[in-house]
């Protein structure tokens, strides 16, 4: 596997877009080393989603089957263009269908067994219930897979991907939900497909982290919580913050500053202000806002007023 892949020029990223072509030429390479053509589809039973770049990360940090399932869903489409995905809700079922378009080759085959396989991961990490009654449809099913489906109640061969269980799954809590740092690392993935980041302009993403966090509880992103999401040591964010002559505190502060002037241009009170940028004491928030501007935040907003007026 390691000499199949090492020939491929794929980007060392996660969240990198490759051409599909490149992307299906990794399965017809890989794909034979596993027995019986099934090395996606079990690779999918039991993913590190983790490791999976920001995508990934999103994904399980989702605090319910419904957030997982539609953060899969945006991820899939970034990731593979080509191919068409629906979620379906009717009479108390579930329905996703994975269509992998045009084509009908190993490498298409393989995608859509590893995505019907990580949607059974995803109900496996929350239903603890018997009645999940989950029917399964992908290239290649048989009986013999039942083994790796023990929860399904029929496997059927198609060209095209469908998982259907109860629709009351999807409001089950994930094992691994994280509410805060899921808005966080999905509105990162957004903003790498938007603005073509790179994983090196750290304090670009650091920002970015700042203001995903603040808009989703009013929190500043911590140290320790970004290093994570980078899959990065605290040093190593710490030292490519200072080669661009920057300090993670230094980003911090500064989108704290400016998120705090427009609050305060906005007509929000000093106290209002203060819990926005999730201060614990506003006596706090107006030692940090003179330092950053020279002046109180009540001399700041006065100015701001009389300025309006004229």
């Amino acid at each position: 596997m390691k000499r199949e892949v090492s020939g491929l020029k794929l980007p060392k990223f996660a969240e990198t877009q490759i051409p599909v072509e490149t992307y299906y030429d990794v399965f017809e390479r890989v794909g034979f080393l596993g027995q019986g053509d099934e090395l996606f589809l079990r690779a999918g039973l039991n993913p590190d989603l983790s490791s999976i770049g920001l995508f990934g990360k999103a994904v399980a940090l989702a605090p319910t089957v419904w957030d997982a399932v539609a953060t899969a869903k945006d991820g899939f489409q970034f990731c593979l263009s080509s191919a068409q995905q629906t979620v379906h809700l009717r009479r108390g079922r579930c329905k996703i269908v994975v269509d992998p378009g045009k084509g009908s080759g190993r490498g298409h085959s393989a995608n859509v067994q590893y995505m019907i396989a990580l949607y059974t991961y995803l109900l496996r990490q929350a239903s603890k219930s018997a009645d999940l009654d989950l029917r399964l449809t992908y290239p290649g099913a048989k009986s013999a897979h039942f083994t790796l489906f023990p929860e399904a109640v029929s496997l059927r061969s198609g060209p095209v991907g469908i998982i259907e269980f109860n629709e009351a799954v999807l409001r089950s809590s994930m094992d691994s939900g994280d509410t805060k740092r899921w808005l966080v690392s999905k509105y990162l993935v957004r903003v790498f497909k938007e603005k073509n980041l790179e994983v090196s302009e750290l304090s670009e993403l650091v920002k970015e982290m700042q203001i995903a966090s603040l808009k989703s509880s009013n929190c500043p992103f911590s140290l320790q919580d970004a290093a994570a999401l980078l899959d990065l040591p605290v040093r190593t964010v710490q030292a490519h913050l200072k080669k661009s002559k920057s300090s993670f505190a230094d980003v911090r502060n500064g989108v704290l500053h400016d998120r705090a002037r427009t609050a305060l241009r906005n007509g929000l009170s000093i106290s209002e202000t203060s819990a926005l940028l999730g201060f614990a004491q506003r006596q706090n928030f107006s030692e940090a806002f003179s330092k950053w501007e020279g002046q109180s935040p009540s001399e700041f907003a006065s100015r701001e007023r009389t300025s309006f007026a004229n």
